[in-house]
């Protein structure tokens, strides 16, 4: 059993202040991961990956394998 958490108007806040974040850090991270990362962060939760450019991501847990 799993849930499949919808990308809302939060998450693509989320996403957009995040994107800034990694850019002005000198770390931006592909369009496609910062929104598995910004829908993470809005739930507090980790995310399952051996993609290391998950750690620039300020308070988000990477999990690896």
């Amino acid at each position: 059993h799993f849930d499949i958490l919808p990308v809302t108007d939060e998450t693509a806040v989320a996403y957009a202040a995040l994107r800034v974040t990694l850019r002005r850090s000198g770390h931006p991270i592909p369009s496609n991961d910062a929104w598995i990362a910004a829908l993470a962060l809005q739930h507090r939760l980790p995310v399952l990956s051996r993609d290391e450019h998950f750690d620039a991501v300020p308070n988000l847990h990477r999990e690896s394998w």
